[in-house]
């Protein structure tokens, strides 16, 4: 088995690294400094190195006015170490993006593309997610270290998915880890449980999955048990999932909702013009205007002018064009390419490619999985307290 290196600057991160994948059975070596990190790379006993992305100079002080930027970064020593040693595999543990996203979602997936299409880079794993579920992270990493051992590293771990997360109060997964307990003896931490993927675990055959995924989402939407429902993004090469803004009553969501179940149920994943519920958006003008009215006259209704002369909207008017060619469907499907291309799914034009018999067969995976969510009786209590 190959040493594995580990550069961080952070004496308990460091430690913490360590002991895992000691426990684990790998060799390992470590360093807070990126220049020594580099000189260790020659060795080409060394094989894949843990990485963090904002060094400071050890040791780090408490205070952050205090703190020192090492000359390298941890992009840095990545470029540095690619240039003698193109067989070198990186997984970045890292709050780097995170940091700078400032809570900001679509910069959050932005910057962990950024350092996840660096050469070489495997996976990024945030370090927020590591507090939050230490043994469900360090274990993904565990089998990333083992996988990528097995084969060369060729940057795509997994494709592209875009999945459907509905967040469900903690007593419901605790009866999927009962479930799972029953049939392995062994019990279940994970707080993400993937519906196609458990169903299967638990003994479900491929002639019944289909009609068990759709009857418990069946189940779980009468019960109104889905407290939150979600569109969440997991990179290439990676297994981190990034929520994004994509609202549950959206059409958008719709159409990605369709199209996981879909896919949990292991049939064709396309998207047909009869799939979709349109519902045309409503104006705020509850009067009738007569079809046969001159055109000038609607625009009399509709605009006016400012005290700068620009010509405006009145207030509360939404002026809907009519264009009898163009499909509604095909309008939504180019808002969420342009939506998903800004989350770096793929290029617009990839995303929601159109055969020639109308019918749109995505360029990325997609699925559905549940979480924990609090309801709101919870969120009231811990207010209170």
């Amino acid at each position: 088995m190959a040493i594995i290196l580990i550069l961080e600057d952070e004496e308990i991160w460091l430690a913490r690294h360590n002991l895992r994948l000691t426990q684990a059975g790998f060799k390992c070596r470590y360093t807070a400094l990126a220049k020594e990190a580099i000189e260790l790379a020659k060795d080409p006993e060394i094989r894949l190195i843990l990485i963090d992305e904002i060094l400071y100079v050890p040791p780090v002080p408490n205070d952050e006015l205090k703190r020192e930027l090492q000359r390298w970064s941890g992009s840095d020593v990545i470029r540095e170490i690619n240039k003698f040693r193109s067989d070198m595999q990186f997984i970045l543990v890292t709050s780097a993006p995170r940091l700078r996203s400032q809570g900001n979602i679509d910069t959050l997936t932005h910057e962990t593309a950024r350092l996840r299409r660096l050469k070489g880079v495997i996976d990024v794993i945030h370090k927020h997610s590591i507090d939050i579920d230490p043994d469900y992270e360090y274990g993904w990493l565990i089998k990333l270290l083992k996988d990528s051992q097995k084969s060369p590293s060729d940057g795509q771990i997994t494709t592209p998915r875009v999945l459907v997360g509905l967040g469900v109060p903690d007593v419901m997964l605790q009866t999927f880890r009962d479930q799972y307990k029953q049939k392995h003896h062994k019990e279940y931490r994970s707080n993400r449980v993937f519906l196609n993927q458990f169903f299967r675990e638990i003994g479900v055959d491929e002639v019944r999955l289909g009609k068990s995924v759709r009857d418990f989402l069946v189940k779980l939407e009468k019960g109104n048990q889905a407290i939150e429902k979600k569109i969440f993004i997991e990179m290439a090469g990676s297994k981190q999932l990034a929520p994004t803004d994509i609202k549950s009553h959206t059409s958008a969501f719709q159409i990605l909702m369709q199209l996981a179940q879909r896919a949990e149920c292991g049939e064709e994943l396309v998207f047909r013009e009869q799939d979709y519920d349109y519902k045309p958006r409503k104006t705020n003008f509850d009067g009738a205007i007569n079809p046969d009215l001159d055109s000038r006259v609607i625009e009399d209704f509709s605009f006016a002018y400012d005290e700068g002369g620009r010509k405006r909207l009145h207030e509360g008017v939404q002026i809907e064009k009519i264009l009898p060619k163009q499909s509604p469907l095909k309008t939504e499907i180019s808002r969420l390419r342009n939506k998903l291309a800004t989350l770096n799914i793929a290029p617009a034009r990839q995303v929601f490619p159109e055969g020639n018999d109308g019918i749109y067969r995505p360029a990325f995976e997609t699925g559905i999985f549940l979480y924990k969510a609090e309801t709101k009786k919870q969120i009231k209590k811990q207010i209170s307290n």
